[in-house]
Protein backbone atom coordinates (compact mmCIF):
# COMPACT_ATOMS: atom_id res chain seq x y z
CA UNK A 1 0.00 0.00 0.00
CA UNK A 2 1.19 3.52 -0.88
CA UNK A 3 0.71 6.12 1.44
CA UNK A 4 0.35 10.05 0.42
CA UNK A 5 0.47 12.89 3.06
CA UNK A 6 -1.03 16.21 1.58
CA UNK A 7 -1.55 18.69 3.59
CA UNK A 8 0.01 22.96 3.44
CA UNK A 9 3.78 24.15 3.07
CA UNK A 10 4.23 23.95 6.57
CA UNK A 11 1.82 21.29 8.18
CA UNK A 12 4.81 18.64 8.41
CA UNK A 13 4.10 16.66 5.41
CA UNK A 14 7.98 15.22 5.39
CA UNK A 15 9.01 15.16 9.03
CA UNK A 16 5.46 13.15 9.45
CA UNK A 17 6.34 11.35 6.23
CA UNK A 18 9.83 10.15 7.03
CA UNK A 19 9.04 9.24 10.81
CA UNK A 20 5.58 6.96 9.92
CA UNK A 21 8.07 5.26 6.87
CA UNK A 22 10.85 4.30 9.23
CA UNK A 23 8.35 3.12 11.86
CA UNK A 24 6.00 0.99 9.55
CA UNK A 25 9.11 0.17 7.44
CA UNK A 26 8.45 1.74 4.07
CA UNK A 27 10.31 3.02 1.75
CA UNK A 28 10.04 7.02 2.08
CA UNK A 29 9.82 9.62 -1.08
CA UNK A 30 9.48 13.64 -0.72
CA UNK A 31 7.82 14.64 -4.10
CA UNK A 32 9.83 17.55 -4.28
CA UNK A 33 13.26 16.18 -3.29
CA UNK A 34 12.47 14.09 -6.21
CA UNK A 35 11.44 16.37 -8.90
CA UNK A 36 14.84 18.70 -7.07
CA UNK A 37 17.13 15.67 -8.16
CA UNK A 38 15.62 14.35 -11.26
CA UNK A 39 15.74 18.16 -12.69
CA UNK A 40 18.41 19.22 -10.87
CA UNK A 41 17.12 22.28 -9.83
CA UNK A 42 15.71 23.53 -6.77
CA UNK A 43 11.82 24.02 -6.78
CA UNK A 44 11.78 27.68 -6.35
CA UNK A 45 14.12 27.83 -9.53
CA UNK A 46 11.52 26.01 -11.01
CA UNK A 47 8.97 28.32 -10.31
CA UNK A 48 11.28 31.40 -11.18
CA UNK A 49 12.43 30.16 -14.42
CA UNK A 50 9.68 27.90 -15.34
CA UNK A 51 6.60 29.09 -13.52
CA UNK A 52 4.23 27.61 -11.38
CA UNK A 53 2.34 25.72 -14.26
CA UNK A 54 5.61 24.20 -15.48
CA UNK A 55 6.22 22.44 -12.31
CA UNK A 56 2.84 21.31 -11.99
CA UNK A 57 3.41 19.64 -14.89
CA UNK A 58 6.67 17.83 -13.35
CA UNK A 59 4.91 17.18 -10.53
CA UNK A 60 2.38 15.02 -12.12
CA UNK A 61 4.85 13.38 -13.96
CA UNK A 62 6.83 12.83 -10.88
CA UNK A 63 4.18 11.16 -8.77
CA UNK A 64 3.21 9.04 -12.11
CA UNK A 65 6.48 7.88 -11.80
CA UNK A 66 6.83 7.12 -8.12
CA UNK A 67 3.91 5.29 -7.54
CA UNK A 68 5.16 2.62 -5.52
CA UNK A 69 3.05 -0.07 -4.07
CA UNK A 70 4.41 0.09 -0.39
CA UNK A 71 6.03 3.26 0.16
CA UNK A 72 5.09 7.05 2.16
CA UNK A 73 4.98 9.77 -0.01
CA UNK A 74 5.51 13.23 1.16
CA UNK A 75 3.75 15.74 -1.52
CA UNK A 76 3.68 18.92 -2.38
CA UNK A 77 0.83 21.00 -0.90
CA UNK A 78 -0.34 22.40 -3.91
CA UNK A 79 -0.48 18.13 -5.93
CA UNK A 80 -4.06 18.28 -5.51
CA UNK A 81 -4.70 21.20 -7.74
CA UNK A 82 -4.64 18.81 -11.03
CA UNK A 83 -7.77 16.19 -10.67
CA UNK A 84 -5.27 13.84 -12.89
CA UNK A 85 -3.23 13.66 -9.77
CA UNK A 86 -6.14 12.39 -8.14
CA UNK A 87 -6.76 9.72 -9.52
CA UNK A 88 -3.10 8.36 -8.81
CA UNK A 89 -3.23 9.72 -5.19
CA UNK A 90 -6.57 7.84 -4.76
CA UNK A 91 -5.21 4.18 -5.36
CA UNK A 92 -3.00 4.52 -1.91
CA UNK A 93 -4.61 5.67 1.58
CA UNK A 94 -4.63 9.79 1.85
CA UNK A 95 -3.64 11.16 5.06
CA UNK A 96 -4.54 14.90 5.57
CA UNK A 97 -2.06 16.93 7.99
CA UNK A 98 -3.92 20.34 8.92
CA UNK A 99 -2.91 22.97 10.84
CA UNK A 100 -4.48 26.29 11.76
CA UNK A 101 -3.24 29.36 9.63
CA UNK A 102 -1.15 30.71 12.89
CA UNK A 103 0.49 27.49 13.24
CA UNK A 104 1.39 27.35 9.55
CA UNK A 105 2.51 31.13 9.68
CA UNK A 106 4.92 29.83 13.26
CA UNK A 107 6.19 27.04 11.55
CA UNK A 108 7.69 28.10 8.22
CA UNK A 109 7.94 31.93 9.32
CA UNK A 110 12.07 31.68 8.78
CA UNK A 111 11.68 29.61 5.65
CA UNK A 112 12.89 31.93 2.94
CA UNK A 113 12.80 28.55 0.04
CA UNK A 114 8.86 28.95 -0.63
CA UNK A 115 8.07 30.29 -3.88
CA UNK A 116 4.60 30.78 -3.40
CA UNK A 117 5.39 32.96 -0.28
CA UNK A 118 8.27 35.33 -1.98
CA UNK A 119 8.13 38.32 -0.47
CA UNK A 120 4.31 38.68 0.32
CA UNK A 121 2.45 38.60 3.35
CA UNK A 122 2.89 34.97 4.71
CA UNK A 123 -0.73 34.97 6.97
CA UNK A 124 -2.52 36.36 4.07
CA UNK A 125 -1.41 34.54 1.25
CA UNK A 126 -1.19 31.00 3.69
CA UNK A 127 -5.22 31.99 4.14
CA UNK A 128 -5.80 31.96 0.02
CA UNK A 129 -3.43 29.24 -0.43
CA UNK A 130 -5.93 27.46 1.67
CA UNK A 131 -8.98 28.85 0.94
CA UNK A 132 -8.58 27.32 -2.30
CA UNK A 133 -6.91 23.95 -1.10
CA UNK A 134 -8.52 23.15 2.40
CA UNK A 135 -12.18 21.71 0.39
CA UNK A 136 -10.00 19.48 -1.92
CA UNK A 137 -7.63 18.22 0.80
CA UNK A 138 -10.90 17.24 3.30
CA UNK A 139 -12.68 15.52 0.07
CA UNK A 140 -9.47 13.47 -1.56
CA UNK A 141 -8.15 12.40 2.41
CA UNK A 142 -9.14 8.76 3.72
CA UNK A 143 -8.00 10.48 6.95
CA UNK A 144 -7.51 13.60 8.25
CA UNK A 145 -5.30 15.36 11.36
CA UNK A 146 -4.67 18.11 12.78
CA UNK A 147 -1.31 18.94 13.78
CA UNK A 148 -1.38 21.95 15.72
CA UNK A 149 0.11 21.62 19.41
CA UNK A 150 0.75 17.88 18.52
CA UNK A 151 4.30 16.44 18.77
CA UNK A 152 5.36 14.02 15.65
CA UNK A 153 4.99 11.00 18.23
CA UNK A 154 1.52 11.88 18.61
CA UNK A 155 0.73 12.53 15.05
CA UNK A 156 2.26 9.46 13.76
CA UNK A 157 0.58 6.97 16.46
CA UNK A 158 -2.90 8.35 15.51
CA UNK A 159 -2.08 7.87 11.81
CA UNK A 160 -0.85 4.23 12.66
CA UNK A 161 -4.13 3.85 14.66
CA UNK A 162 -6.01 4.61 11.78
CA UNK A 163 -3.94 2.56 9.23
CA UNK A 164 -4.35 -0.35 11.11
CA UNK A 165 -7.71 -0.02 11.70
CA UNK A 166 -7.89 0.39 7.99
CA UNK A 167 -5.90 -1.93 6.04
Amino acid sequence: MTIYIIGMMGSGKSTIGKRLAENIEYPFIDLDSYIKKEGNKTIENIFQNYGEEYFRELETKSLKAIMNDGAVISCGGGIVLSKNNHTYLKQGKIIYLEATISELVKRISNSNHRPLLKQKNIRKELTNILEKREKIYLKLSNYTIDTTNKSPDQIIKQIQKFLNENN
